[in-house]
């Protein structure tokens, strides 16, 4: 399953009330490990467009409170889609 096909099937899973809705910010990893490795950050919204490239893929739903180096290393990551 591909990062886009798992934000898709989350979306069309979550019932009301929403757990996640589209403005939850999100990341997703695809090809860790690799020379090609790259992560995205930001909007279910924003990054259910985007393609990801080949798997595998990773997606991460980060908590609402985050230590502020978790912070400052999404920002690095932060979609321009987004």
């Amino acid at each position: 399953m591909t990062a886009r096909e798992a934000l898709g099937l989350l979306r069309e899973r979550d019932l009301p009330p929403r757990v996640l809705p589209a403005e939850v910010e999100v990341a997703v990893a695809a090809r860790v490990g690799r020379e090609d490795a790259r992560a995205w950050f930001g909007p279910i919204s924003a990054l259910e467009r985007l393609e990801f490239g080949a798997p595998p893929h990773a997606l991460v739903v980060p908590a609402p409170e985050l230590h502020f180096e978790e912070a400052a290393a999404l920002r690095r990551y932060r979609s321009t889609a987004a």
